[in-house]
């Protein structure tokens, strides 16, 4: 089954972020049954602050997440200036999160 979630909105500052994402996760922890589920989400990083993004863009880190939830996670799309557009048939800078 492929779920959408769309109650999570971008934030201003990292903790913010990461709280958004533990409670994302943690949510997903509670479901039973392997195998049963299928997700899968877009998560936008273009507008989060420079450290945040860093963060998400770092292979270690990204590592750790994907060891520890036994999710793939990749970097996605181009990072585009605040106040401009992304081109045509590009995305803003986001991860894409499947599990």
């Amino acid at each position: 089954m492929r779920e959408s979630v769309t109650k999570y909105q971008a934030v201003n500052n990292a903790n913010d972020g990461i709280e958004q994402v533990a409670k994302l996760i943690n949510s997903f922890q509670t479901r039973t049954g392997e195998g049963a589920d299928f997700f899968s989400y877009d998560f936008e990083i273009n507008d989060y602050p420079l450290a945040a993004r860093q963060k998400a863009c770092n292979q270690q880190f990204l590592y750790g997440i994907q060891h520890q939830t036994n999710c793939s996670i990749s970097l996605r799309g181009v990072f585009v200036e605040p106040g401009k557009k992304a081109q045509v048939g590009c995305r803003k800078l986001y991860l894409h999160i499947q599990g």
